[in-house]
């Protein structure tokens, strides 16, 4: 899925982030590792898989390119769409202290509607979805996103009779000067269609960041 949660980049400002038992919330952390995040060039390639997990390269698919132009970092992580918490400190890439907050999907009467422009399949599983993000000590910056949906969900709303199966999502960063800027993404996603064949997909983005 092409720069599926790849969000609008801004400068890097200031550095590290409190600690936990200093802040008290892990909603204003997230939020400024998420706007410290870069934009890249980057390359999509989509994989399918067949029964044995048998990996085939596959053109993309323009109904979910152009769905998956309207993503981001700031849609996925939108204030109110998670319910958020402190993991422990970590120590990570390179020996650096990482934070982790983890997310986790809300009730359902709580889930986020889908605001103008935004695409209704992509918010329907971001609200089921749970996971964690690491974060630099040093410079509150995203080290990894690992994110899924529980599987074997009904979904009407999207393809009629369907059953999704499975939906992950993971970001790797790489920290190049002061900034950590996107390195590769994977999404995994595996749905079942009552009419139509199943689609069983891998979409593997490469970020080109100097």
């Amino acid at each position: 899925m092409r720069k599926l949660l790849v969000l609008m980049g801004v400068s890097l400002l200031g550095t590290g982030i409190p600690s936990a038992q200093e802040n008290g919330d892990p909603t204003t952390i997230l939020a400024r590792a998420v706007s410290l995040s870069q934009i890249c060039p980057n390359t999509t390639e989509k994989v399918d898989l067949d029964n044995q997990d048998n990996e085939k390269r596959a053109d993309h698919d323009r109904d979910q390119g152009e769905a998956v132009n309207k993503l981001s970092l700031a849609i996925l992580f939108k204030p109110g769409r998670f319910e958020l918490s402190y993991g422990e400190m970590v120590t990570a890439h390179d020996g650096r202290r990482a934070l982790v907050i983890r997310f986790s999907a809300k009730p359902e009467k709580d889930h986020l509607r889908i605001a103008s422009g935004e695409d209704k399949r992509f918010n329907w599983g971001m609200n089921r979805m749970s996971g964690f993000v690491k974060i630099d000590e040093a410079t509150g910056g995203i080290i990894r996103i690992e994110g899924e949906t529980p599987g074997n969900q009904e979904f009407r709303k999207w393809i009629k009779l369907a059953e999704l199966h499975t939906l992950k999502f993971s970001l790797k960063q790489k920290l190049i000067g002061d900034r950590w800027m996107p390195e590769s993404s994977l999404i995994t996603l595996h749905v079942s269609k009552r009419i139509l064949a199943d689609q069983h997909s891998r979409y593997i983005t490469r970020y080109h960041c100097q």
